[in-house]
């Protein structure tokens, strides 16, 4: 037998590892049967310098797969072997191409490739066995990389049977935890039907299905599941511990068509052309909270859109088409700008607060740079075919969607980097902070009528993560919030007809907890269209005295706070 480096001696060497160099047993690196051939007796296989052992060399071998830098670089290989890299402009300038006959019967191969009816069959003998055959295209974008890489003990494939098993009994016991948990799934007082994973008829949901699981070789697949649940279970604890309350509610003319917040105010505006300021609710007293809000008229049409910069410093849109800049703390406008030809239907902050993006019913996406007396004008984006529905900004990047297209532009080039058709309808659109990440990609997410919820890798122009509301503990959402790694919530409507919120464990793709929501007083919209995040990063924020915000258009507020 060769010896396993000796493979790489020759530039021809074009070999696969397969699957069985990451599991144990490794009988097969053996040759446990002494057989013994004519020219001379076979030996084991000539293992490297650094493992002592087959054992040792497997668990090696599994220990680099599961690295961060392979779990990074791997969608690499596979956009080459498998995906857009295959063929196309994308294999040329990848540097990708073979000779035609390496294309023949694969799917979306080059133009010349050739028939293999054309081919003596001595040439296609020869070829398939000297170099081989590309093999059918499975993907059409980016594959993404995981969305986290928990640590890989090396002698866990020694010590856990299970991470051996065939990848059938792997997706088998994913499937189990998915309904089981390692973490029993807490529907709260108002819990109601079984885990996202399953519809009513306990048949898997395909609009649930893990989309950055897709192709994913089987010697990995079984790990994407427990270890990355119990890494994340700080946080969904956490999160899970928040008891819902009643906050007073707004008093409205008309109804509430945009809500922000900042460290300790909540802002509200509304068709009567109205901004209302509430101090964040702490616990206290409902009247006194009440007591302390203002209201601010500022114009006779309707508002339809606000963002929060810092304290008492908003930025506004409505039906007359401008942006403004507005202090509460002076009562007054700083800047005002009419850019757009039409509503002003949309705005968001970058992370930093020194750029803001707005989106129109004249299909434009416009950024402004911002300082705190004035607000410029940088850049439009019109690609969009439909008035803009929600736009959201973080970094370099913009991101817009209208009807059932989402884009998202490089400001510096004004270059669209992704373009992508919804199935419906979107309502909301986040951008994730590139810069609190740890592997510094940039995650786009964005939330349809139809209660589907999809995340798109930037860098690498993929989709990583599809949830949906089908089966679920939502009838229908209309908002969201996520970290874009780990947790997910979605707020709308339950089955019951009340205000409800899920909570969703991303790498697991499975909804752990809910929230339906008492209506007060009776009457009015019984969904959840707007949910707020105040000011603050990691865990702190949970544990602190500032809760998480949700209300609907009639305005009535809940509080998420720690119990």
């Amino acid at each position: 037998m060769h010896e396993i480096v000796g493979s790489f001696e020759s530039t021809a060497s074009l070999m696969e590892l397969i699957p069985e160099f990451f599991v144990l047993p490794a009988d097969w690196l053996e040759n446990s049967l002494s057989i013994v051939t004519p020219e001379f007796p076979l030996g084991d296989v000539g293992l490297p310098r650094w493992a002592s052992g087959v054992s040792d060399f497997i668990s090696k071998m599994r220990a680099a797969l599961e690295s961060e830098h392979v779990s990074q670089h791997l969608p690499s290989w596979i956009d080459l072997i498998f995906g857009f890299k295959q063929s196309g402009d994308n294999a040329v300038k990848a540097d990708n191409l073979f000779h035609p006959v390496c294309y023949v019967g694969s799917k979306g191969s080059p133009e010349e490739a050739v028939d293999a009816l054309s081919l003596p069959m001595e040439v296609l003998e020869t070829q398939l066995q000297e170099f081989g055959r590309m093999p059918r295209q499975l993907f059409f974008e980016a594959h993404p990389p995981r969305l986290r890489t928990p640590k890989w003990a090396l002698r866990k494939l020694q010590d856990e049977a299970s991470q051996s098993e065939p990848w059938y009994k792997a997706v088998r016991s994913i499937a189990r935890e998915s309904l089981e948990g390692t973490l029993e799934p807490d529907f709260g007082k108002g819990g109601y039907g079984a885990p996202a994973a399953v519809n009513g008829a306990g048949k898997a949901n395909p609009a649930q299905r893990p989309v950055s699981q897709a192709g994913m070789p089987a010697s990995r697949a079984q790990f994407q599941g427990g270890d990355l649940w119990r890494s994340r279970a700080g946080s969904l604890a956490s999160l899970r511990s928040l008891t819902a309350q009643v906050v007073a509610p707004f008093a409205v003319s008309g109804g509430i068509t945009g809500m922000a917040s900042c460290s300790t105010n909540l802002y509200a505006v509304g068709e009567d052309g109205c901004l209302r300021v509430s101090p964040l609710p702490t616990g206290t007293d409902a009247s006194a909270q009440v007591s302390s809000r203002r209201n601010f008229r500022i114009s006779p049409m309707p508002l339809s859109a606000i963002a929060a910069l810092d304290t008492e410093l908003l930025a506004l849109g409505g039906h007359d088409n401008a942006v403004v800049l507005y202090s509460t703390s002076c009562g007054s406008s700083l800047s005002r700008s009419q850019m757009h030809a039409d509503t002003v239907t949309c705005l968001g902050a970058s992370p930093c607060r020194t750029m803001l993006v707005s989106g129109s019913r004249d299909q434009s996406v416009v950024t402004w740079t911002l300082t705190s007396a004035s607000l410029k004008s940088e850049t439009i984006f019109d690609d969009l075919q439909q008035p803009v529905a929600c736009a959201a900004c973080s970094g370099p990047l913009v991101l817009g969607a209208s009807d059932q297209q989402l884009m998202a532009w490089d400001r510096r080039s004004g270059q669209p980097v992704l373009d992508r058709e919804l199935d419906g309808v979107a309502i909301a659109c986040a951008l994730s902070d590139a810069t609190s990440s740890a592997s510094g990609c940039t995650y786009a997410a964005a939330l349809d009528d139809r209660g589907e919820l999809r995340l798109w890798d930037l860098r690498q122009c993929s989709e990583s993560l599809r949830l949906g509301t089908a089966g679920s503990g939502l009838l229908s959402a209309g908002c969201f919030l996520t970290d874009f790694s780990a947790w997910a919530i979605l707020g709308g409507v339950a089955p019951s007809g009340h205000p409800a919120l899920v909570l969703w464990d991303i790498p697991q793709q499975r909804e752990v907890h809910s929230w339906v929501l008492e209506e007060l007083d009776g009457g009015g919209a019984s969904d959840i269209t707007y949910l707020l995040k105040p000011p603050g990063t990691g865990e702190a924020a949970w544990r602190s005295d500032v809760p998480l915000l949700c209300a609907n258009a009639s305005g009535r507020v809940y509080a998420l706070a720690p119990g």
